[in-house]
């Protein structure tokens, strides 16, 4: 009885705006349902129903699938559950911690949520593996808005830090102009080494026997 097992997937149109077209195959239902019953293949468990729920948000229970599975729980018709991740059971955390927590132990149900490496019937964790998860993906899409807004805010203004190249200086405005006494160096360096074939290090040599100070 222990390995009669369902499989449960969703996708919102939520979810599918958020995925980019590489990766939108790998998330669709279809790849959700072979990737579960394939995990179930491999690890002895019998597959005997698979529900879906697709279009439907995550921020509701009242979905048609997921509340035929709840049924269908409810009569004992399978005692393990295959989800991809904890999020296709639902958006809201305290709502899907009920149901892991509490609700499918009540029933004797095992839940395995595959990419989260979760199976509740080997699980000794004391902590909130929902809360866990919420947390570090809030944490995730919390980085990468951050990172998206850093370089956005660097392609539309110039940097405090940022300096001009070595030979040009910056201008009331912070425009590249051409800086004369530096720019004699360039032209030095560059003929030394462009047409005198001179070393990088003997270059640094004969700049510090000029006493010509380094950028910084």
């Amino acid at each position: 009885m222990m390995n009669k097992a369902v499989v449960y997937a969703r996708l919102s149109r939520e979810d599918e705006d958020k995925i980019d077209g590489n990766k939108k195959e790998s998330r669709s239902i279809e790849n959700q349902i072979k990737f579960l019953t394939s995990y179930a293949e491999k690890n002895g468990l019998t597959v005997t129903k698979i529900y879906y729920d697709d279009g439907v948000s995550g921020g509701t229970f009242d979905r048609p699938a997921f509340n035929e599975m709840i049924k269908d729980m409810k009569r004992k018709r399978f005692n393990v559950i295959l989800i991809k991740d904890f999020s296709r059971l639902g958006r809201v955390m305290h709502k899907v911690g009920d149901f892991v927590e509490n609700i499918f132990p009540a029933y004797n149900i095992r839940l395995i949520s595959v990419s989260d490496n979760y199976d509740s019937f080997t699980s000794v964790d004391d902590e909130s593996v929902v809360l866990r998860y919420f947390v570090n993906e809030f944490y995730l899409k919390d980085f990468k808005k951050k990172c998206r807004n850093a370089r956005i805010h660097h392609a539309l203004t110039k940097h405090l830090n940022y300096y001009p190249k070595y030979g040009y200086n910056f201008d009331e405005d912070r425009n590249e102009i051409v800086d004369e006494a530096s720019a004699n160096i360039v032209k030095m360096i560059f003929d030394l080494v462009g047409n005198q074939g001179v070393t990088p290090q003997k270059v640094a040599e004969l700049l510090n026997e000029k006493q010509i100070p380094t950028r910084s």
